[in-house]
């Protein structure tokens, strides 16, 4: 009873949130409006911008609402953090339903940016761009003159946006696209990076100073900072919410099994983010973890294989298979 219960009141917060953005989408465009955003993203072309939308008549939108514009120049060039108060046209997203096509409303509703349209007049209110903004126009700044600028900015910052086409295409072509997004992938290696950082610290202090608790805070603190270098996006969010309840478990003592912290994670990013049940990413990377728990509870390696070094290519052959036996029907579904 305690389970159903737990369902239903996500599945109505769910509804609840998914009520809440039509409500706010239908208002904000049924005719021109008059509102505060701040400025999330400015796009390559210099002619879109993505913004959070702050307040529609004197009220605070929430949840966040985000929406993609076209712009005119300004005197004031844009970038992100600036807040702006803006009339604008919008209307809301739209897309084709044929069937094998990318459902890019879906997509839109998932990520929060249900709205599209453009900007008639601006009035800047702040043009302080945020501290994210300066470091990426410094590190572009310091390494234009790498051939390899477009990839470090994509793998530093979450920004595909100069990377060429040709690149684009090898990338897809070699199975390696997903590489560039940063998830949850990205956010375990940062996060791995600062736990051996902490560990190396601790070969120089005495016994008595040395415990677990200083790694795990560590490896918190640097994947934190990474996805807010990357612009937290959804995928990256969602990896930092899963390691803190994980470093919460660890940091408790508590005895759970893999699947009771799979759950776990699961239902938090639920509770924080119920549209996001509508994400192709989430699906892929929750089936993903489901599928290694099952594979290797379900079809483990006899125990001799699993120990030497020299068993190592046919370690990852198991995986390799698992992965693809188990995922083939949702890529076959959603691709």
């Amino acid at each position: 009873a305690r389970y159903v219960a737990l369902v239903l009141v996500l599945f109505i917060s769910a509804v609840s949130v998914g009520r809440t953005m039509l409500a706010q989408a239908e208002q904000l465009t049924q005719s021109r409006v008059k509102t505060d955003i701040r400025v999330e993203a400015v796009h390559p072309d210099g002619k879109t911008i993505t913004v959070r939308l702050l307040r529609f008549r004197d009220r605070i939108l929430f949840p966040p609402l985000y929406a993609r514009l076209r712009i005119q120049p300004q005197e004031t060039a844009f970038c992100a953090g600036q807040r702006w108060q803006m009339q604008l046209a919008l209307r809301p997203v739209h897309a084709q339903l044929n069937e094998g096509g990318f459902d890019r409303q879906r997509f839109a509703l998932a990520n929060h940016t249900p709205l599209t349209g453009r900007a008639l007049s601006a009035r800047v209110m702040d043009t302080t761009c945020s501290l994210r903004d300066r470091v990426m126009t410094a590190v572009k700044k310091n390494t234009v003159n790498l051939s390899r600028q477009a990839l470090i900015s994509a793998l530093t910052f979450g920004d595909r946006s100069e990377v060429d086409r040709e690149t684009s295409q090898l990338l897809r072509e070699t199975g390696t696209a997903h590489l560039m997004a940063i998830s949850g992938m990205h956010i375990a290696l940062a996060a791995s990076f600062g736990w051996l950082l902490a560990r190396m610290v601790q070969f120089g202090l005495p016994a008595w100073c040395i415990g677990y608790r200083l790694p795990v805070f560590s490896g918190l603190l640097a994947a934190l900072a990474y996805c807010w270098l990357a612009g937290g996006n959804p995928p990256a969010l969602r990896a930092v919410l899963a390691l803190l309840v994980w470093s919460g478990i660890r940091l408790r003592g508590m005895n759970c099994q893999g699947s009771q912290v799979w759950a776990l994670c699961i239902g938090i990013i639920l509770f924080f983010d119920p549209l996001s049940v509508l994400s192709d990413s989430l699906w892929l990377s929750a089936l993903a973890v489901a599928g290694l728990l099952l594979w290797y509870h379900f079809f483990p390696l006899p125990h001799r294989f699993s120990r030497q070094k020299r068993w190592l290519l046919l370690r990852l052959l198991h995986l390799q298979a698992g992965m693809l036996l188990l995922l083939m029907p949702l890529q076959t579904m959603l691709f």
